[in-house]
């Protein structure tokens, strides 16, 4: 199936993951609409079916919206991050000019975001949110809970599982600005900075200070894994200081009986 569309689209096949890959999304998009098409067949009767179909089409801008960032836009943008970590530091020479594709990198970088959904949405979320409007939800206990908005909460580790779970529940009729408000703008925020920081850093910073081509070459081929091993070196630096941070409570707690009642105080009066 992927060799046939990259046949029609006129695209040279260099490695078979990517028409792997396009052929299994493809096969999963038929299956998955043709699921979601007897299940609604079953349910509705046909003027039913054309009644819901007419006063969805407002639901279909959403839709073609959301899907072209989330399909389109953010895996290129992750395939190209990837092949410039990756696969051109240690295929191409500092002296060559590399050649992007970016049909690969859709490809490529659609394996990756489907995987990493995948590992989201692992596991069972016991807070669960039901989405009531973009500034607040309702939570299972029946209190409103406020959506923080802050930077903070994107490190948090359910997170995502919270987000993808609202868009889950809630269907076609989701919440666009919530959904690029709190999914695809800190993707895609995330992913632009990653993709443009290395690249100012050395074509502009470099080439103000009159490095030679070739030196601005070799920083920027090696910029992007140096920039990654800093994001990785800053994550657990930041994890190590919350694990001291929350030792440190832990033990001066324990010390100084800190959330504990004194019962037994004026007894011995």
């Amino acid at each position: 199936m992927g060799r046939i569309v990259f046949t029609m689209l006129a695209l040279p096949l260099s490695h078979d993951l990517y028409t792997f890959g396009l052929g299994c999304y493809i096969l999963w998009g038929i299956i998955t609409a043709g699921m979601y098409s007897v299940s609604l067949c079953r349910q509705h009767q046909c003027s039913e079916l054309f009644h819901k179909v007419a006063s969805s089409s407002g639901v279909g801008f959403k839709i073609v919206l959301a899907a072209g960032c989330w399909v389109m836009v953010i895996p290129t943008a992750l395939g190209l991050l990837f092949e410039l970590l990756i696969v051109i530091p240690l295929r191409v020479p500092i002296d060559e000019t590399p050649c992007h594709y970016f049909y690969q990198d859709w490809a490529l970088g659609l394996i990756f975001l489907k995987l990493w959904t995948r590992v989201v949405l692992f596991g069972p979320l016991d807070d669960v949110v039901e989405d009531n409007e973009i500034g607040g939800g309702r939570g299972v206990d029946g209190n409103e809970y406020p959506f923080v908005d802050d930077a903070e909460d994107v490190h948090a580790e359910s997170y995502w599982q919270r987000e993808f779970e609202l868009v889950w529940e809630d269907g076609w009729n989701f919440n666009l600005r919530r959904t690029l408000r709190q999914i695809i703008l800190p993707i895609l925020y995330r992913l632009m900075l990653a993709l443009s920081l290395p690249y100012v850093a050395t074509h502009g910073v470099l080439r103000c200070l009159g490095a030679s081509p070739l030196v601005v070459s070799g920083c920027y081929r090696f910029s992007y894994l140096g920039f990654a091993l800093w994001l990785v070196l800053g994550q657990a630096a930041r994890h190590v200081k919350h694990g001291v941070s929350d030792l440190h409570k832990a033990i001066r707690d324990d010390r100084y009986l800190a959330g504990h009642a004194l019962s037994n105080y004026g007894e011995s009066r």
